[in-house]
């Protein structure tokens, strides 16, 4: 990938990981003795916790660089010029991603839909995004 992280992103994303790596080790240190089931079941639902937030940090960084990729954005373009019907840029819109471990995050990537349509129908009709 050519894409990278700003100075600035790259020790804020480097910070929210290190803090949860703490977190994580801080439940290794005050792990109690599980007992039972309920008590496992309870002991496991706070570590998924903090490894899906880690997880969504590190998905959330690899998405926001993949959509940053020049061959990436080069060939998003390409695949809207191949489209059967006219495509028209209507710029960048922010995007909701929900990955499958972690939660939700917003990146900013290029919107196409059908040229000729006004804005309100093209929402209603989705338009494609493509990597900007």
């Amino acid at each position: 990938m050519n894409a990278k992280l700003s100075g600035n992103a790259r020790e804020n994303l480097k910070h929210r990981i290190m803090e949860q790596v703490e977190s994580l080790l801080n439940k290794l240190a005050h792990a109690k003795v599980v007992r039972n089931a309920a008590e496992m079941r309870k002991a496991e639902l706070a570590i998924v916790a903090v490894t899906d937030t880690l997880a969504g940090e590190l998905i959330k960084a690899v998405m926001e660089r993949s959509l940053q990729d020049q061959e990436f954005v080069d060939e998003g373009r390409s695949l809207i010029k191949q489209a059967p019907a006219r495509m028209k840029n209507h710029g960048q819109r922010a995007v909701e991603i929900q990955p499958y471990r972690g939660a939700a995050f917003t990146v900013a990537t290029t919107y196409y839909c059908k040229a000729g349509l006004s804005p309100q129908r093209a929402e209603k009709k989705r338009g494609s995004i493509i990597p900007s």
